[in-house]
């Protein structure tokens, strides 16, 4: 798909606006979530705490485990680590001030600052030694590096041989054409991403070998279209911090991107080699 490159710069600028608007109606969260099955009648905000913990169980940290969290967003995922792996230490990072700033009040205020640090940081140029955590994982977050390539190069670099990676995120299921890749390139474009293409390709050749690579799709992507009620209900709250127009036109893209087939979403779990 011939989506353009994501700036760091401009992805930290949106989430310092928008980060507000999606933890409130995320639960803290910022990013979507997984419905068992159709049945399901889990909201938003109960879906996106199931994957969180989807993605968090299969890290595979254990008591003193160094982890980390690559774009961290307000904390969550961290913080959700931390309060249920007992002595666990997780570093989160992101290219959002307005997010570090959260996150690090949130860690305090459970007590908790002493072993989940938040720090700005670009997953592109990782300031980590070689070898330094035992484990790490990126929600949502690949889909906002300018080089994919090279930012999984760097977290495989971070992890000690063996160590597991988990990626939940939106990928490229094939060639998008006519509507839908006009609705993922207007996607693309105003949420400052581009979707993932051949991931078990990047991860082979960043050193990873991929464990679990599951596409739940059919879980997840109905996501964008509660998410764009949600925030019809919400948009009197919010108006006057994002531009009304900014907020109309995210709240018709979320419709329009839940029924595309081109993209998808993935959960993956990959083994440093």
């Amino acid at each position: 798909m011939a989506n353009s490159a994501p700036v760091s710069t401009d992805v930290g600028h949106m989430y310092d606006v928008m980060t507000e608007l999606f933890t409130t109606l995320l639960d803290g969260n910022i990013h979507v979530g997984y419905w068992s099955d159709d049945e399901d009648r889990a909201s938003v905000a109960e879906a996106s705490g199931r994957l969180t913990d989807m993605v968090v169980d299969r890290v595979g940290a254990g008591p003193g485990s160094q982890v980390l969290d690559v774009g961290c967003g307000a904390g969550t995922a961290s913080l959700r680590l931390a309060t249920t792996q007992d002595e666990a230490v997780v570093t989160g990072i992101s290219v959002s001030h307005g997010q570090i700033e959260t996150a690090k009040a949130r860690a305090r205020e459970l007590g908790v600052a002493h072993r989940v640090h938040f720090r700005y940081a670009d997953a592109m140029d990782l300031p980590f030694g070689p070898g330094m955590f035992d484990g790490a994982f990126a929600i949502e977050s690949l889909i906002h590096m300018p080089d994919q390539d090279g930012a999984l190069q760097e977290i495989g670099t971070v992890l000690r041989p063996g160590a597991r990676l988990v990626i939940a995120d939106i990928i490229e299921r094939c060639p998008a054409s006519g509507a839908e890749k006009e609705i993922i390139d207007n996607f693309c474009a105003v949420t400052q991403c581009r979707t993932i293409a051949s991931l078990p390709d990047k991860l082979d050749r960043a050193g990873f070998e991929v464990l679990e690579f599951e596409d739940i799709s059919a879980n997840v992507m109905r996501a964008f279209a509660v998410l764009s009620e949600r925030m019809r209900e919400v948009r009197a709250d919010f108006v006057s911090r994002i531009v009304p127009a900014h907020f109309d036109q995210l709240v018709e893209l979320f419709r329009c991107f839940s029924g595309v087939t081109a993209a998808g979403y993935v959960l993956a779990v990959a083994q440093r080699r």
